[in-house]
């Protein structure tokens, strides 16, 4: 499944696929990923969740998404959404 997602450079919005943003991706950078929220009447319902990039590796890369400890997310090319570099 490719899907067109949003990366924001600077003030610019490119769409490229999330092959493409984990590939771009640094330790330090946010980004958003879709996680199931629940069962709704037409499936399975999805949310949005930020964390930023902590381990990088081929094909996904490990986030931590907040909370008092930390909690992990795993970025894919089939669930990242969007990518916000850090500025240097």
């Amino acid at each position: 499944m490719t899907r067109l997602t949003v990366h924001t450079v600077g003030v610019r919005t490119v769409q490229t696929t999330g092959a493409q943003l984990i590939a771009q991706a640094r330790p330090g950078d946010r980004v958003t990923i879709l996680v199931p929220a629940g069962l709704g009447r037409d499936g399975i319902e999805w949310r949005e969740r930020t964390g930023r990039v902590m381990i990088k590796s081929p094909g996904h890369l490990a986030l931590d998404l907040g909370g008092q400890h930390g909690t992990p997310g795993v970025a894919t090319a089939d669930n990242v959404v969007r990518l916000r570099q850090r500025t240097v």
